[in-house]
């Protein structure tokens, strides 16, 4: 029935059209009138989802811009449209206490320092003794970087690249409210959407990939990777976790650490001529792990750095 298959593939307003025409030939028919019925609370659901999505965005867009009232404001709206939610709560929360901080600094005669998201919740480096002293600048660049592109993806609704870079994030600077709650978010909407039975099969296979992928589990996150790419066979982002996972396990196999690490220099150097800054930055910091004293990767970065600066 073209009706169910628009259904099942999430094509609400076509398969609505078709029950309804459907009842034009048997008004009796029950089942047609089930499915309105569903459909009516799935569009609804997906409309409060979408509003959700968009003041959570805006809301965190806030917060990375210290515009705690207006982010105050977006959690709150998101808030009010999903109550059982914790994180934007716990944000709301957050920007309470920095609001309060600041008012107290105010009052005072000491001058008042900027509050900003990466001081509430970056863990203490054991070095100085000032409260809420920031990790390197460098790390949260390349965290503010990551988190960029996760939440492009994320917008773009290519909620597995999203997750990735939210992972990768987190690698970057472990407990971090914000890439959680988005991994969070990413999960319940996948979950939620209407997937066939071979979409739901293929994210499986994605998700038990993922997993196994953080867990430094190569071989058998390429295995899960190229079941999916079965049901998949373009699916760009399994193919890209397999040519990361081809390009890690050359690095061990061999030993070089040249070759890889200029593999890295050339990756880098790719998208920072296609303006892709960030993924070179994160090139670029891949290839100073390997090489931590070559003077290429401050340079590399550093022109990172005044491109996404506009110096």
């Amino acid at each position: 029935m073209l009706a169910d298959q628009a259904f099942e593939s999430k094509q609400l307003v076509l398969a609505a059209s078709n029950y309804k025409n459907a009842l034009l030939l048997k008004p009796n028919e029950i089942h047609p009138k089930n499915r309105l019925v569903s459909i009516d609370s799935l569009q609804v659901v997906q409309q409060n989802d979408e509003k959700y999505r968009h003041f959570l965005v805006a809301a965190d867009a806030g917060m990375r811009s210290n515009e705690w009232e207006k982010a105050r404001e977006n959690y709150g709206k998101a808030s009010e449209i999903k109550p059982e939610e914790e994180y934007p709560q716990r944000k709301i929360r957050e920007i309470d206490e920095i609001l309060q901080k600041l008012a107290q600094n105010n009052k005072g005669d000491a001058p008042v320092l900027p509050v900003t998201p990466v001081e509430q919740s970056a863990p203490s480096t054991g070095q100085g003794s000032g409260p809420g002293r920031t990790i390197t600048d460098e790390t949260s660049a390349l965290y503010n970087g990551i988190i960029a592109m996760a939440d492009q993806a994320f917008d773009e609704k290519s909620y597995n690249v999203s997750r990735a870079w939210y992972y990768k994030a987190l690698a970057v600077k472990p407990g971090e409210p914000y890439p959680t709650g988005r991994i969070a978010e990413i999960n319940r909407i996948i979950a939620s959407l209407q997937l066939s039975q071979l979409e739901r099969e293929f994210q499986g296979y994605i998700d038990k990939g993922d997993e196994a992928f953080r867990t430094d589990q190569l071989a058998v996150a390429r295995g899960w990777y190229n079941r999916s790419l079965n049901i998949k066979s373009n699916d760009s982002y399994a193919l890209s976790q397999i040519a990361d996972i081809q390009m890690k396990v050359e690095e061990r196999l061999q030993g070089n650490t040249e070759n890889v690490f200029r593999k890295y220099i050339e990756e880098g150097d790719n998208a920072f001529r296609s303006k892709n800054y960030n993924i070179a930055r994160v090139w670029y910091h891949r290839a100073r792990e390997l090489k931590p004293s070559d003077p290429l990767t401050g340079e590399k970065l550093e022109n990172v750095r005044k491109a996404l600066s506009g110096e």
